[in-house]
């Protein structure tokens, strides 16, 4: 369905996000279920104003939706893709760059995690390292498609190190 985006700016930059975004709570597994939704609303509406050419709001909530939901507390990384490709799309390289560089620190944490197990540990937890890792070069197409070749290219050598790690999941190469 379609959104009024002006009428669902203002009613988002007036919630009450409580102390979402600080260390002072515990975000429990409930919370950051539902941070699924937000970021997915925020995502939507985000959208819909750079589809308007309304860049500036546009990237008020890209701002909001890092400063309420950080990567660090609410997780699900792979619903902050959209986020990076929006402040590529109003014109943010290095906001942009900044959410997939702390988004791939986190898989790269996995990963080198995963690679610390036997290889029968790592059989039983093929799904999880094979997302992962597809989750990770996901990021690296979005600074790619962005036409941002210096970030990617640079990125895309780690990506490919830490894809070795995993050659026997048979994941192609960069």
């Amino acid at each position: 369905g379609q959104i009024d985006a002006d009428k669902m700016y203002n009613i988002v930059m007036k919630w009450d996000w409580g102390n979402s975004g600080k260390s002072i709570i515990y975000h429990d597994p409930e919370t950051r279920k539902n941070s699924i939704s937000y970021r997915t609303n925020l995502a939507r509406l985000m959208e819909a104003l750079i589809m308007e050419g309304k860049m500036d709001k546009a990237e008020k909530v890209i701002d909001l939706a890092m400063e309420k939901m950080p990567v660090q507390y609410f997780e699900y990384y792979s619903m902050l893709e959209p986020f990076a490709i929006g402040y590529y799309e109003v014109g943010k390289k290095e906001k942009a760059r900044a959410i997939i560089s702390e988004v791939i620190k986190k898989y790269q944490e996995n990963l080198t995690f995963y690679n610390s197990w036997k290889p029968s540990e790592q059989n039983f937890g093929a799904m999880d390292i094979v997302s992962d890792i597809e989750y990770y070069r996901s990021l690296l197409q979005v600074a790619e498609s962005a036409e941002d070749l210096e970030f990617y290219n640079k990125e895309k050598v780690k990506f490919n190190n830490f894809n070795k790690m995993f050659e026997r999941f048979g994941r192609k190469m960069e």
